[in-house]
């Protein structure tokens, strides 16, 4: 085993003793392993602040970046390690330096909802606007986050993040709100001006997630702020047409009483009726449903035309 070698080894055994030998016997502080990873990358992922620094101190370069872009920095934020974070900064590693998937330490603090961290990363120059390679900004990152955190979304807003921000697939925070978090969340960033028409590359709106939900408060909240309730999507469908994949009844009436229009038709020429007949026979509550209320529009049309032609001939 080589001195480089060796030098990892202790690195992960955390032996800082040993490293100092190593170092003194001549292995190569900023040594990299096949990943291209340093030393350096090593005791970061190791959270070991007196290597990392002890490292630093023998030359290693901090700001150095392995195969994957990744510098000492991303790994200490993505493991909010606070105090390293704030080394390697004080030491000159650029806070917005984005690895190869385009994130930067920002992204990583945001994925962890570390308020600390992030606040800290923020009041630093971190930018808050930053967009990964698939257009993901810190808010996005906020909201998929699995610890996603409401007053870190707050924060961010506050900070300047852009609630309108539309990833490589046009989703927006609203989108992620509507299928990850609370009402709360959503009446915030509609406050705070988020479009409730925002299509994403597919032509579907965040009323269509809550719709695919089944979220009857979100739903009637979107509607009530301006969601409309006859967009089309790029395959076409109608919001009645996506209530009807779900086979939900109670759904389906909600946004009929709130004007969805029964009579609409998809890309195949199909109402939301002919939609159920054809791929959800089973669902024959749905169906009758439909049936009904397209039934008595047709005959309401009917009586609408007959009034006008007998006032046209008086």
């Amino acid at each position: 085993m080589s001195l480089n070698d060796e030098l990892f080894a202790a690195i992960e055994e955390l032996d800082i003793a040993k490293v100092s030998d190593l170092i003194n016997e001549g292995a190569d502080p900023d040594a990299r392993d096949n990943n291209g990873s340093t030393a350096l990358h090593s005791a970061s992922r190791s959270n070991n602040f007196e290597i990392v620094k002890f490292l630093i101190d023998k030359g290693a370069d901090p700001k150095a970046t392995d195969k994957a872009g990744y510098t000492p920095l991303h790994i200490a934020a993505r493991s909010s390690n606070l105090r390293l974070v704030k080394y390697f900064i004080v030491k000159g590693v650029g806070i917005n330096v984005r690895n190869n998937d385009g994130y930067s330490p920002l992204h990583f603090a945001a994925r962890s909802s570390n308020m600390e961290l992030i606040k800290y990363l923020i009041d630093n120059g971190a930018n808050v606007s930053a967009k990964t390679n698939n257009g993901d900004t810190i808010l996005h990152i906020a909201f998929n986050s699995p610890d996603h955190n409401f007053e870190v979304v707050k924060y961010l807003i506050e900070e300047g993040a852009n609630v309108k921000a539309q990833d490589n697939n046009g989703i927006t925070p609203l989108h992620l709100a509507v299928r990850s978090s609370t009402l709360k969340v959503v009446k915030y960033l509609l406050e705070k001006g988020a479009d409730p028409n925002a299509r994403d590359s597919q032509g579907y709106t965040p009323l269509h997630f809550a719709v695919s939900f089944s979220n009857f408060e979100m739903v009637q909240y979107l509607m009530d702020n301006g969601a409309d309730v006859h967009v089309k999507s790029n395959y076409g469908d109608y919001i009645l047409h996506f209530a009807v994949y779900s086979c939900n009844l109670e759904m389906i009436k909600h946004l009929f009483e709130n004007g969805a229009d029964i009579n609409a038709k998809d890309s195949k020429n199909r109402t939301p009726l002919e939609l159920a007949q054809i791929e959800y026979p089973q669902c024959t509550g749905m169906i009758n449903f439909l049936k009904e209320k397209s039934t008595s529009y047709v005959e309401d049309v009917s009586v609408s035309n007959e009034t006008r032609n007998r006032t046209r001939s008086l």
